[in-house]
């Protein structure tokens, strides 16, 4: 794009559409002339023309007029004008036709396929391969079909980096996109003998290799939906040592998540951990089956650990996103497990029931000083600078850092934090507990100074 002026930046979307408005004239101009020529051609020339201007066409939204062209390219034309031909009827169809009918998606196969054998002999075709799998996938999910939309961004993936993706390309897009029941169809996919001519094209250089991925993903799903019967099932169909060896989990999910780590100091913290998801969901399941104080607590550890404030919160995200704070969440990262993800409310719902029915000071005391500890979380979860930080955890290191991140930068000042109640209680109904000796510090008592 041009701007004929420098004061032309300062109004973007007035010059784009003016720059749109000339290119669409330049581009009817173009094809008005190519069509009048036209005719006056003949052999491998007019197949060209005819191809230049159905693709002309196309992009200026005259469909019935691409169509007529694409159709008048003849069959003995050479091979790149026969590829341009195939490119241009399997967008037409992704664009108008009913991409859930089988004849369809056997025709789009037999477009796919003549582009691939015809990219096979030419590794720069590989390109337009790209770019022609990502239009795809965006056209399958604007239909809402996640499993074909994940599969030819994967497909996509490949033709970029001329293997196959990494573990993280295939939970992203599946992560961010799809249901429990999507994950269920693509694991069906997978095991599914006897394909159709397209589920066999689709499937080739893109399916994953491991299907234990797709079911963490599915099990993940079903966790961030509370539904842990699902979870559970889900996850105890993975091996054991799954968890040790794929992706990043070993790096994340390395501490008991039924202890409050967030108390602990960080020269007492051990990272040893063994941790597996089926086993953890089947404690979960158990401990909500008796309604006692301790158990409260304990799922009050669990799914505080969970948060994004947790050492185990792989076990519902896969990455924090770009910003930490709870406005630059995602909408889907909002509805995580009725928000306890960043804002701790099942976390802080169990500590304050464990508030209520124990009867043991240290437990009381120990529930009285998470519930803050939920409280100010969230309460910095909506101050946080999202533009001062850019940290993707999907590495090999470690994030062994307590609550209070002091390199946030947040917004919110602590002075303005109205709920200190449950802190004034531990420093005053509870000060003669172990617990309160166990967990006294400094930093805690300047709130109530």
């Amino acid at each position: 794009m041009r701007y004929g002026r420098e004061i032309d930046w300062e109004n973007y979307e007035q010059s784009k559409k003016e720059n749109d408005k000339k290119d669409i004239s330049y581009l009817r101009e173009l094809r008005s002339f190519l069509i009048g020529i036209y005719n006056k051609t003949s052999g491998e020339q007019k197949d060209y023309i005819a191809s230049a201007i159905a693709h002309l066409s196309f992009m200026d939204d005259r469909v019935d007029l691409g169509k007529k062209y694409t159709n008048m390219i003849s069959s003995n034309a050479n091979s790149s004008i026969q590829m341009q031909k195939n490119i241009q009827l399997a967008l037409l169809s992704l664009r108008e036709d009913n991409l859930k009918s089988k004849d369809v998606q056997d025709q789009l196969a037999v477009y796919f396929n003549s582009v691939e054998n015809l990219a096979k002999k030419d590794n720069s075709l590989d390109k337009c391969m790209y770019s022609l799998y990502l239009i795809a996938s965006e056209e399958f999910l604007k239909r809402g079909d996640a499993v074909y939309g994940g599969l030819f961004s994967l497909k996509s993936h490949v033709k970029n980096e001329d293997e196959f993706p990494y573990n993280f390309d295939v939970i992203d897009y599946f992560d961010r996109n799809a249901t429990v029941n999507d994950m269920e169809r693509i694991i069906q996919l997978k095991q599914k003998k006897n394909k159709t001519s397209f589920e066999k094209f689709i499937c080739s250089s893109a399916m994953p290799e491991d299907i234990n991925l797709l079911k963490d993903v599915k099990g993940t799903i079903a966790f961030r939906n509370n539904n842990l019967e699902l979870a559970y099932n889900t996850f105890a169909s993975i091996p054991k040592d799954f968890w040790d060896k794929k992706y990043v989990f070993k790096d994340h999910l390395n501490e008991d998540p039924f202890i409050p780590k967030v108390l602990q100091k960080t020269k007492d913290r051990k990272y040893d951990y063994h941790f597996n998801k089926a086993e953890f969901l089947s404690s979960l399941i158990e401990l909500k089956k008796q309604n006692t104080a301790k158990n409260n607590l304990l799922l009050g550890h669990a799914y505080f650990n969970v948060s994004f404030y947790g050492n185990s919160w792989m076990m519902v995200s896969y990455y924090w996103s770009q910003g930490f704070g709870y406005e630059s969440k995602n909408e889907n990262e909002k509805k995580y497990q009725k928000d306890n993800y960043y804002c701790l409310t099942i976390a802080e719902s169990y500590y304050e029931k464990a508030l209520k029915m124990s009867q043991d000071k240290n437990e009381k005391a120990l529930a009285s000083l998470m519930i803050f500890k939920c409280k100010y979380a969230k309460y910095k979860s909506t101050g946080f600078n999202s533009y001062e930080m850019n940290y993707f955890p999907v590495s090999n290191m470690q994030y062994r850092y307590p609550l209070f991140y002091e390199y946030f930068y947040p917004y919110n000042d602590d002075r303005n934090f109205k709920g200190i109640q449950e802190l004034i209680n531990f420093y005053s109904v509870y000060k003669s507990t172990e617990t309160f000796k166990k967990y006294n510090c400094p930093l805690l008592r300047e709130f109530i100074n």
